[in-house]
């Protein structure tokens, strides 16, 4: 008896839940949802990777790959505000569901092997060796 009148009461109100595959709620502007990125303006500074605190992000700059494992990811949002070139977005879907470990790949530019510094002629370098030790032995004098 004294469950009567509530289940009389909720049985002729609203749902309280949304029926989710017939009805899609919308997602607040501030939503953090998957992350897009525009592989033609990435430069492959690998800040995204040094600053993730999940550390879900791997880079190879040399061959232009940029990873992010779904699962390892918390959706933080740090990776979109440290990128400089605003290459990386977070858009307000929702991140599909996975039953296995998979990863999120884009290929971008690889990144230019850095150039090495040009050595100095055999004269210039004994000259700067020369330099150096003049200038350890004048350290010495005068500490002493």
């Amino acid at each position: 008896m004294f469950m009567l009148k509530p289940i009389l009461k909720n049985l002729f109100k609203k749902s309280a839940t949304v029926l989710y595959p017939v009805v899609k709620r919308e997602t607040p502007e501030i939503y953090r949802g998957e992350i897009v990125m525009n592989e033609s303006e990435c430069i492959m500074c690998k800040l995204c990777e040094t600053k993730c605190p999940a550390l879900c992000i791997h880079i190879d700059a040399e061959k232009g790959i940029w990873r992010r494992s779904v699962h390892e990811c918390v959706f933080c949002g740090v990776c979109v505000d440290v990128c400089p070139k605003k290459c990386l977005k977070l858009t307000n879907a929702y991140a599909p569901a996975a039953t296995q470990e998979n990863f999120l790949e884009f290929h971008a530019k690889p990144r230019p092997a850095r150039k090495a510094a040009p050595k100095p002629a055999a004269g210039e370098a004994a000259a700067q060796d020369d330099a150096k030790e003049a200038g350890k032995e004048t350290a010495k004098k005068s500490a002493t």
